[in-house]
C-alpha cells in the first residue's frame, strides 16, 4: 500500500513538472513574441525620425521663404502616408494573393501583426521625403499632399511585394524562387523608385525660376536670377537625425531575436558604410576646390550616400571591409551625375536624385560581388565564388524597378499636369510659397523680400533695389487690407 502512494505520488508530482515546464515554455515564447513586437515598434519610431531629419536637411538648401512649405509638407505626406498605407498599401504589399501583389488586409481588415504593420509604414512612409526634396520650391501643394497618398498607397507598396512577400516574384522569402532580389532595405523599393518619380516630377516642372538663368533682365520677360540659400546648421543637424533613423531602418527588419546576430551585423556595417562615404566625401571636396576645402555639402552628400548604399548591402556582407569598400566607392558617381543634371539643367535642389538613385543602384549592384552567406541566405556573390546569379537578378530587378517607376510617375504626373498644372507660377515662386500657399507670416514679407533676391551688378544704378523686388516680386499679388490675407492673381 505505501509502494502503491509512493508512485501515485511521483505520478502526481511528474505531472506538476510537466505542467510548470509547459507554462514556463509558454511564457518564455509570449515574452519572446512581445520583445519581438517591441523591437518593431521601436525601430518604427526612430525610423520616424528620418522625417525631422529630411526636414532640416531640406530647409538648408532653400531660401527662408519656402521653409514653411517644406516643413508642412513633410508633416502633411507623413499623414497622407497613414492613410494611402492603411487603405491599400500595406494589403498590396503583404497580403495572400499573387506574385504582382497582395489581394486582403485592405482597411485594415484582418491585420493580425498590428508591429509589423507599424514598422512597415514607417518605413513606407520615407520614400515621399526623397521627391519632396527634387520638387522643393515649385509643385503645387495640393498635388505633393495627393501624390504622397498614391505613392504610398499603390505604387510604392507594389514593388515591396515582389521583393519581400512570401509570394512576390523576386522575393527570397518565396520558396519557388530561387535567387530572389538581395537587398536589406528597400534600396530597390524606397530609394531608387522614388528617385525615378523624382526625376520624371523634375523634368516636369521644370526649375525654379530664375535657377539656370545667366543674366537677371526685368524688360524682356526674364525673373530676378535666383539666389542660393546654404545652411550648414540645419544640413549637419538633418544629416544627425537622418544616422539616428538609418541604423533601425536598415537592421529593423531583422529585429526578431531568431535574427539577432544578423541585426547587429548589419548596425555594425551601416556604421562602417557611412564612415567610408564620409572620407570619401573629403576627397571629392579636394577635387572639386583643387585643395583642401572640407565643404560640408560635398561631405555629408557623401556619408548620405554611403548609408542608401547601406540600404542595399549591410545584411550582406560580413567583413567590415566590403562595407567600407562599397561605402567609399558610392559618392564618387553620385558627385558626377549630380554634375550631369546641373549640365542638363535638371534642377535637383537638395541632390536627392543623384544620391538616393546612384547609391542604391550601386549598392544593389555592389551584392553581386560582395555577397557573402550567413545565417539568413546561403547565396555567394562573385567574389566569393557565388558565380553571376545575385548579380544577374538584382540588374534585371533595377531595370525592372526604373521601368515601371518610369511608367507609373510619367502617365499620372503628365495626367494630372495636363489638365491641372502642376508648377505654381513664376510670380508666386519669387514671393516664397510660405506666402502663397500657407498665408504665413504675411506681415513681413514685403520687408524681408529683399533677402531672396540678389542683386545684380548688370542693373542701372539708378534703380531703386526696393522697387525692382516690388516689381518682380508683387506684381501679381495683392495684400487685403481687411485680413492680410495674400490672393493669387492669374497671369494671361
Amino acid at each position: 500500500m505505501q509502494t502503491f502512494l509512493l508512485l501515485v505520488q511521483e505520478q502526481f508530482q511528474a505531472q506538476a513538472n510537466q505542467q510548470e515546464n509547459f507554462n514556463l515554455r509558454t511564457l518564455s515564447e509570449e515574452s519572446e513574441g512581445n520583445s519581438d513586437q517591441d523591437n518593431l515598434i521601436l525601430s518604427g519610431i526612430l525610423i520616424l525620425f528620418l522625417h525631422i531629419g529630411l526636414s532640416l536637411f531640406e530647409i538648408s538648401f532653400v531660401q527662408k521663404k519656402n521653409w514653411t512649405n517644406v516643413l508642412m509638407k513633410n508633416f502633411i505626406d507623413l499623414n497622407m502616408s497613414v492613410l494611402g498605407f492603411w487603405l491599400f498599401g500595406y494589403g498590396l504589399a503583404f497580403g495572400k494573393g499573387n506574385w504582382f501583389c497582395g489581394t486582403e488586409y485592405f482597411a485594415g481588415d484582418k491585420i493580425d501583426d498590428y508591429a509589423f504593420w507599424f514598422y512597415n509604414f514607417a518605413f513606407a512612409s520615407a520614400g515621399a521625403t526623397v521627391f519632396s526634396g527634387a520638387w522643393i520650391g515649385r509643385v503645387e501643394f495640393w498635388f505633393y499632399v495627393f501624390f504622397s497618398f498614391v505613392n504610398c498607397g499603390l505604387i510604392f507598396p507594389i514593388v515591396q511585394h515582389w521583393e519581400y512577400s512570401d509570394d512576390g516574384w523576386f522575393s527570397r522569402y518565396n520558396t519557388n524562387v530561387s535567387v530572389g532580389v538581395h537587398d536589406t532595405a528597400g534600396a530597390a523599393s524606397i530609394h531608387l523608385l522614388s528617385s525615378v518619380i523624382a526625376l520624371v516630377g523634375t523634368k516636369i516642372l521644370g526649375p525654379r525660376a530664375g535657377k539656370f538663368q545667366e543674366k537677371t533682365s526685368t524688360s524682356d520677360g526674364n525673373y530676378p536670377v535666383y539666389h542660393e540659400h546654404r545652411s550648414a546648421l540645419y544640413l549637419i543637424l538633418g544629416f544627425l537625425f537622418l544616422f539616428i533613423g538609418w541604423i533601425p531602418f536598415n537592421s529593423g527588419s531583422y529585429s526578431s531575436s531568431y535574427y539577432y546576430q544578423q541585426n547587429s551585423i548589419v548596425a555594425h556595417s551601416t556604421l562602417l558604410f557611412a564612415t567610408a562615404g564620409t572620407i570619401a566625401g573629403v576627397i571629392i571636396s579636394f577635387y572639386h576646390y583643387k585643395e583642401w576645402i572640407y565643404h560640408p555639402e560635398f561631405i555629408v552628400h557623401s556619408s548620405l550616400s554611403g548609408l542608401v548604399a547601406s540600404s542595399a548591402s549591410s545584411s550582406f556582407v560580413m567583413q567590415g571591409w566590403e562595407a567600407l569598400v562599397i561605402g567609399f566607392i558610392a559618392p564618387f558617381p553620385v558627385y558626377w551625375v549630380s554634375n550631369l543634371l546641373k549640365r542638363h539643367k535638371i534642377d535637383d535642389p537638395v541632390g536627392m536624385i543623384s544620391i538616393h538613385g546612384v547609391a542604391s543602384l550601386w549598392g544593389l549592384i555592389a551584392n553581386g560581388f560582395f555577397a557573402n552567406s550567413n545565417s539568413i541566405h546561403d547565396k555567394k556573390g562573385l567574389f566569393f565564388g557565388g558565380g553571376f546569379a545575385i548579380l544577374g537578378m538584382n540588374t534585371f530587378f533595377c531595370l525592372l524597378v526604373i521601368f515601371y517607376g518610369l511608367i507609373c510617375s510619367f502617365l499620372f504626373i503628365w495626367c494630372v499636369n495636363k489638365f491641372l498644372p502642376i508648377t505654381v507660377p513664376y510670380d508666386v515662386q519669387i514671393a516664397g510659397l510660405d506666402a502663397s500657399e500657407h498665408n504665413y507670416n504675411i506681415e513681413g514679407f514685403l520687408e524681408n523680400e529683399k533677402d531672396s533676391i540678389i542683386e545684380n551688378e548688370s542693373w542701372n544704378s539708378t534703380n531703386s533695389i526696393d522697387d525692382l523686388e516690388l516689381q518682380n516680386s508683387v506684381e501679381n499679388i495683392e495684400l487685403q487690407n481687411s485680413n492680410n490675407v495674400l490672393i493669387r492673381t492669374k497671369s494671361n
